[in-house]
């Protein structure tokens, strides 16, 4: 940090610098109260931001056609309804966003009913710019993919197919088709999930969202693997078949190790591919490779929900 510092003299100030006369700091001004039935903007109310450089603060209450309909309280504390063109925003600060990570995180298996009525309350606001009805879908999704149900798997599909089609943000757009893939394998369509999660990492997105989807593959892949072995229970001592069952193994490993690997990966996936591939190891007679893996996930990842699972796998 750079200090000013001054340097006086026994003589005394300098003559020169003695005369300088005192500067008068600048009148300040008080703010300009604000015109009657003018609305202030409260630390929970949502703020529109229009393209003509106006704001207008209150909450947000629902879609009319193409206009969003705004509920505010004047200084006089009357209630002030107004519609605002969709075509005139430019973007919203929505009450509650410096929190919004924290509480989405929050919300657990325990919590989808709480989770499922805010989507379904925002879910028209998806074009609008910075709503936050995508990251609310997005969570119904993951939490409805916790269960082992197809129909809920469907439930959390036409979720994200909406959020892929109309969802303003489109990083949100490649966490939608990532899920999209895993719902589909759950639905029971496992060649479209192989076939939609092969297109993915093809293409151009971010890296977070293709650990998910490469992870989402070995998971696929996984179910490709047991059918062959059940199908061909002498792959060992077939010259024919063994370069098939070696190929399919490998890409289920590069695809549940490709998040750890990948730098961005979220280190939900990534401690989610880690105790897959352990099980997948264990499964299939490679012990101490399991036990190597587990032992990552519990040193680097040791606040995952999946470290303690890998424990017990350790203190087995």
């Amino acid at each position: 940090m750079k200090r000013l510092v001054f340097f006086l003299f026994l003589g005394g100030i300098p003559t020169a610098l003695a005369q300088v006369p005192a500067v008068k700091p600048p009148a300040i001004k008080p703010p300009a109260p604000s015109p009657a039935g003018a609305v202030v903007a409260q630390p929970d109310q949502d703020v529109i931001y229009t393209k003509a450089g106006t704001q207008i603060a209150g909450t947000i209450t629902r879609r009319v056609k193409d206009n969003i309909e705004v509920r505010s309280k004047s200084p006089a504390g009357a209630l002030v309804s107004q519609t605002v063109p969709i075509a005139n925003v430019d973007h919203v600060d929505f009450a509650g966003s410096d929190k919004r990570e924290a509480e989405l995180a929050g919300y657990q298996a325990a919590n989808l009913a709480i989770v499922l009525q805010k989507w379904r309350a925002q879910r028209d606001l998806l074009d609008l710019p910075e709503s936050p009805a995508g990251a609310y879908g997005i969570r119904s999704a993951q939490l409805l993919l916790e269960s082992p149900s197809a129909e809920t798997a469907k439930t959390a599909g036409d979720i994200l197919n909406q959020i892929v089609e109309k969802d303003w943000d489109p990083v949100r757009h490649d966490r939608a088709r990532a899920l999209t893939i895993e719902s589909l394998r759950r639905s029971g369509k496992h060649d479209e999930a192989e076939k939609a999660a092969r297109e993915f990492l093809d293409k151009d997105a971010a890296a977070e969202s293709k650990a998910e989807v490469s992870y989402y593959l070995a998971l696929a892949l996984v179910d490709d693997y047991r059918a062959f072995i059940k199908e061909n229970p002498r792959w060992e001592s077939d010259a024919y078949v063994r370069p098939k069952r070696d190929h399919v193994y490998n890409e289920v490993l590069d695809c549940m190790l490709a998040p750890y690997l990948r730098y961005g990966a979220p280190p939900e996936i990534t401690a989610k591919s880690l105790l897959a591939a352990t099980k997948f190891l264990d499964e299939f007679g490679e012990h101490l490779e399991a036990r190597n893996l587990a032992q990552d996930l519990v040193t680097i990842f040791p606040t995952q929900p999946e470290a303690e699972p890998a424990k017990k796998f350790l203190a087995n």
